[in-house]
């Protein structure tokens, strides 16, 4: 095993980045004739014809996903905030597979509410994933208490000595 390091984090968050492109490149475009013969069937309870239906909105989500990580995440660590982003959306498509399928339009139902799924994620958790954005200023640095301020006082140590 080897030892946690940012360039180990980095070849492994590009590495499952690039994986996840290559799941979803090999997922069919539909055509509108396609389409409205798998939502006919994932009505009538087929699984397979739900799988195509999810699979077939991955690419999509993939795009949307990787727009907004670099909106809201200011381009750095866009692989791995892509991805965490473009779970949520793919685990709302499957949670709610059902209400999709009830809606008249499913595809345009389906694009609408996984976008706003995600940038709703994006919203809450952005300052929690990342420091927010700063606009010519100097980012908060964030410290370990354990890591030496000066000589050998840590942050744990003057915090605790009052």
């Amino acid at each position: 095993m080897q030892p946690f390091t940012q360039s180990n984090t980095c070849v492994e968050v590009l590495s499952a980045l690039q994986a996840y492109r290559a799941d979803i490149a090999q997922f069919q475009r539909l055509s509108p004739v396609e389409e409205s013969e798998i939502i006919e069937r994932a009505r009538l309870g087929d699984a397979q014809a739900r799988t195509v239906l999810v699979e077939s909105c991955q690419r999509y989500i993939h795009a949307v996903a990787t727009r907004l990580a670099h909106y809201y995440y200011n381009s750095r660590d866009v692989a791995l905030d892509a991805l965490d982003i473009a779970q949520e959306g793919n685990l709302w498509l499957v949670e709610h597979l059902d209400r999709v399928l009830a809606h008249p339009t499913p595809y345009p139902y389906a694009w609408l509410s996984v976008r706003c799924i995600m940038l709703n994620y994006c919203k809450e958790y952005r300052s929690i994933i990342r420091t927010p954005r700063t606009k010519g200023r100097v980012p908060h640095r964030i410290m370990s208490l354990d890591a030496p301020l000066y000589e050998d006082v840590t942050l744990l140590d003057l915090v605790t000595s009052e």
